[in-house]
């Protein structure tokens, strides 16, 4: 059997979390010299704690121990793995595994392990992930779910906003002049991925008017392919995320909606508040946009 690897820059809800077909590898964040795994040791509330009292936390790659210690364990239960690891240009993580997973390949031939860059992170990453741990349970093939997901990777847009570009610039995500230009006038970024970097898209004056461009983006973006999975990822503001879910759904009324929320180690970076959209232009082969493990997830917090 496959499992997938994700580290804690793709974001999960309670459902992904659980899965049986998932394991989870955290990056850390670095609080007055002491190391935290990020999702394990300390959530989102706690970094905001510390970055509303001035303080800049640090960020550092996945352990090499803790990703040893998945490969191992799934070795001994005779288990394949795909990790869908964070954006290769943003930072040193996917370089890190690439090493690794080489070293293992060396040692064990037998064992099918498979390193796809995500080319971003955040709800792009949990695109991907969703549609795998969903083939997973169907029983779909090694080879087919990392075709799946790398035609996903290729496929994803991502348009987003933060309320200020203070902690990217502070994170070396952008220069600073870019930051010092967004942060005057009341003018907000409208941010996007390419080529697994984060990179301005636009500039507009006011958050209603980068809300209704993110909306009008992943319109443009999806083009026919209105009935799909859509992820909206926010950075500590959940209303922002349903004001954003209410545009899109009178739009894209085919469409489903899930709402995650960043991570710490993202929200080092992307600092307090943001939202961001994530869609496909393609499909996969093999694709649902109702995964039952997720619908599963729905059904039993109505119950409660």
């Amino acid at each position: 059997m496959t499992k997938l690897i994700v580290d804690s820059t793709c974001d999960l809800n309670e459902a992904m979390r659980k899965h049986p077909q998932l394991e989870y590898l955290p990056l850390n964040i670095i609080i007055d010299g002491k190391s935290y795994k990020d999702g394990i040791e300390i959530d989102l509330e706690r970094v905001y704690e510390v970055m509303r009292k001035g303080d800049v936390p640090q960020t550092s790659q996945i352990d090499i121990a803790s990703l040893m210690e998945i490969l191992d364990r799934n070795r001994d239960a005779n288990e394949d793995l795909i990790y869908l690891a964070f954006s290769s240009a943003m930072s040193g993580t996917y370089a890190v595994a690439h090493q690794v997973f080489e070293m293992y390949r060396e040692e064990y031939p037998d064992m099918k392990l498979t390193l796809i860059d995500s080319q971003g992170g955040c709800g792009g990453a949990s695109l991907a992930a969703i549609q795998a741990l969903n083939m997973l349970d169907k029983g779909y093939s090694h080879e087919e779910i990392t075709q799946a997901v790398q035609e996903i990777v290729e496929h994803t847009s991502y348009s987003f906003t933060i309320a200020n570009l203070d902690w990217l610039q502070k994170g070396g995500r952008i220069n600073k002049a870019t930051s010092l230009i967004g942060d005057t006038l009341n003018i907000k970024p409208l941010l996007t991925v390419k080529a697994g970097k984060i990179v301005m898209d636009q500039l507009l004056r006011g958050h209603e008017r980068v809300y209704k461009r993110i909306s009008k983006n992943t319109l443009d973006h999806i083009g026919s392919h209105t009935d799909q999975l859509i992820v909206i990822s926010h950075v500590g503001d959940p209303e922002t995320a349903q004001k954003l879910k209410t545009m899109l759904s009178e739009a894209l009324p085919e469409a489903t909606f899930i709402i995650l929320r960043v991570s710490a180690v993202l929200g080092v970076h992307l600092g307090i508040g943001g939202v961001g959209v994530f869609a496909l232009s393609e499909f996969p082969a093999k694709y649902d946009r109702r995964p039952a493990f997720l619908e599963d997830l729905n059904a039993n917090m109505e119950k409660a």
